[in-house]
């Protein structure tokens, strides 16, 4: 069953984003059966109050692989330059099966 990893990221310094996104994915095209869904700038929210920056939803075939991913040795320099530039928030959720 696929697994969707969803940020809300809000980029404080450009070049550290761009330098980041190179990087994570150059690296996450790696990863059997990923695929980027969206990059989505300027979110619009329908209810509620939550005001997300930029929305980036990436899908991995299953759970696991999105865990192993994101803890992994390869990803985890890169966890800390993203947080050297930008905020975010970042949650893992199961597909429908």
């Amino acid at each position: 069953m696929s697994a969707y990893v969803i940020v809300d990221i809000k980029v404080e310094e450009e070049a550290v984003f761009k330098q980041y996104a190179e990087l994570a994915d150059a690296l996450l095209q790696e990863v059997p059966g990923f695929r980027n869904l969206t990059l989505d700038p300027q979110p619009e929210t329908l209810e509620g109050t939550w005001k997300p920056s930029i929305v980036v939803v990436h899908e991995f075939p299953t759970y696991e692989a999105a865990k192993q991913f994101y803890y992994s040795d390869d990803y985890a320099p890169l966890i800390k330059l993203r947080q050297s530039g930008t905020q975010a928030n970042v949650i893992l959720v199961n597909g429908r099966a």
